[in-house]
């Protein structure tokens, strides 16, 4: 009994410092929190023989977990049984996406995190509690689901004349062809997280200047070219009229930013939880610059991948895939793991992001057939992950890495 008593104690006292670190909760309102949720949690399992209530999380703050998590309760929506009853609260009182704010608040059951906090905590100090907690993906990789099932959303009258209203003011035509590019930065979670140091994910960063001849290709077939986000450290060279730096677009908006990743054809992103809002909608994605194994998400909506190569500092060498299958180097998630390793990250060429582009765009016509060295690399990973990885490496980047597979 004092076992559990301290255990309760350590878990709930961890949760208060992690909440009041983000904000989330005053010293009162945590308090109020805990002393309602203690009988309710009690209550939960008194009544669980006749109705079961869970609670979970939902990670607002951060825009690619907000998503996929948003789509993932939508699909399983119909695996919940008739006697579990389901609630949810959001992680911070800031979230990452307006649009997706309603849309969970309204899809939902999501009530004030004054109340549902102390329940979530209770349950994870007590033990035994996994019946009462709402489990969610924890990150974004297995995305599998999304094959076989259509977007969560669909788009109404109001949506459709916004948009096109948002479409107008860009001066694109209603029937334009559009392609999104996602380009992460280090601006934007300077922004979003002020009191963070952000040299860990130094190494998922990447220029946007990198994509230039990528634009210019594109609007040569016609398309409009958008390059998104939210605060973004750079501009793009956007003389050519076909080139919108949304990002940087006075009237840029969260609708605005769900609007297009619904409008355009396919989108080309880099390692990023943004990626998320095309996927969301189900299109086509290409993502380049794949800074680390875990920013490989197992779906067959993303076609292509291009990979930064890590470079020994000490010899220039590249490592293999063979080399980071098999050591910690897979494990690796920020950018002081590559640094007491003696890696250096190297982004891709110009001309590797411009072959992962002519890939995507060229997708309908050439069908997707996948090479031998594709099908080794899908089986390499499916067997290290124990999810089917369904994803192809641009053939414009196998021809400039062919040391990769060696």
């Amino acid at each position: 009994m004092i076992r559990v008593l301290i255990s309760c104690f350590f878990n709930i006292r961890s949760a208060y410092l992690s909440y009041k670190k983000k904000n989330f909760l005053s010293l009162p309102g945590f308090v109020f929190s805990l002393l309602v949720g203690f009988p309710i949690t009690l209550l939960q399992r008194i009544i669980s023989p006749l109705v079961v209530i869970r609670v979970g999380r939902i990670n607002s703050p951060r825009i690619g977990h907000f998503i996929q998590e948003i789509d993932w309760i939508a699909n399983h929506s119909y695996l919940v049984k008739k006697n579990i009853f389901e609630i949810y609260f959001l992680s911070d009182k800031n979230s990452a996406n307006s649009f997706f704010l309603d849309f969970a608040i309204n899809r939902f059951r999501v009530a004030p995190k004054c109340l549902i906090f102390g329940i979530y905590a209770w349950n994870r100090a007590f033990s035994n509690s996994s019946k009462y907690l709402i489990k969610l993906p924890g990150r974004i990789v297995d995305c599998t689901w999304m094959n076989s099932t259509s977007s969560p959303y669909n788009p109404t009258d109001e949506f459709l004349k916004k948009g096109n209203e948002v479409m107008s003011k860009l001066g694109i035509p209603n029937d334009a062809k559009i392609v999104c590019f996602f380009i992460r930065d280090e601006a934007y979670a300077q922004d979003k997280f002020p009191n963070t140091d952000h040299y860990f994910s130094d190494y998922r960063n990447c220029k946007s200047e990198d994509f230039q001849d990528s634009f210019e290709f594109l609007t040569n077939l016609g398309y409009y070219v958008l390059r998104m986000g939210n605060k973004v450290s750079s501009t793009v060279d956007n003389s050519n009229s076909r080139i919108i730096d949304y990002a940087n677009w006075e009237l840029r908006s969260d609708f605005g930013d769900v609007f297009f990743s619904y409008k355009c054809q396919f989108a080309i992103c880099t390692d990023s939880g943004a990626t998320l809002l095309p996927l969301f909608f189900r299109k086509p994605v290409g993502i380049t610059n794949i800074s680390g194994f875990h920013g490989l998400i197992h779906t067959n909506l993303v076609k292509f991948i291009t990979c930064k190569r890590y470079i020994v500092r000490s010899n220039g060498l590249s490592l293999t895939l063979s080399e980071i299958l098999n050591s910690e180097v897979y494990q690796f998630e920020n950018q002081q793991d590559f640094d007491r390793a003696g890696l250096a990250v190297k982004s891709c060429s110009q001309s590797e992001n411009l072959g992962l582009t002519k890939d995507m765009t060229f997708l309908s016509t050439k069908g997707e057939k996948v090479s031998l060295v594709n099908l080794r690399f899908q089986s390499l990973l499916s067997q290290k992950r124990g999810v089917p990885y369904e994803s192809c490496l641009s053939e414009k980047w196998l021809s400039e890495n062919y040391d990769f597979f060696n």
